[in-house]
């Protein structure tokens, strides 16, 4: 019997997971959890409205100088 995801890990890897930057065995471990709960199926789709509204109400590049101080901040972690 294979052991379902926790609610709190699906979550903190919403983004990730909306990102495909998991592994194939994480991506369908979490659709997995997302199919049979619907209270994380419900904060992904959220997340997932909230970020094409945010595509679709900015239409401007970031600045060079924020994407480099996001960047040395990525660097430490």
């Amino acid at each position: 019997k294979v052991k379902m995801m926790s609610c709190e890990k699906v979550v903190q890897g919403i983004w990730e997971f909306l990102d495909r930057e998991m592994t194939p065995d994480s991506l369908a471990n979490v659709q997995k959890h997302l199919d049979l709960c619907r209270s994380c199926f419900s904060q992904m789709e959220f997340e997932k409205m909230l970020r094409a509204n945010l595509k679709a109400k900015t239409d401007h590049c970031c600045p060079e100088e924020l994407k480099a101080k996001i960047q040395k901040i990525i660097d430490l972690y």
